[in-house]
């Protein structure tokens, strides 16, 4: 099983799908990321997304100590 999407990323698809569908419940907003992160994805992306975001929270950490 693939890793848990990045907290950044998750965020990101959060607040896009909730303006494109404001009916849509917290629930039905997570699970709709849920399908895109563990069934729309190709693996090679997911490494990808997960490479970029992971890339991001070290330069944040080194900026923070």
């Amino acid at each position: 099983m693939p890793k848990r999407p990045p907290k950044k990323w998750f965020n990101e698809m959060k607040k896009e799908i909730k303006e494109g569908n404001p009916d849509y419940s917290e629930d039905q907003v997570n699970k709709t990321i849920g399908d895109i992160w563990y069934n729309e994805l190709s693996e090679s992306k997911r490494k990808e997304l997960l490479k970029k975001y992971e890339a991001s929270i070290v330069v944040r950490a080194k900026d923070v100590v």
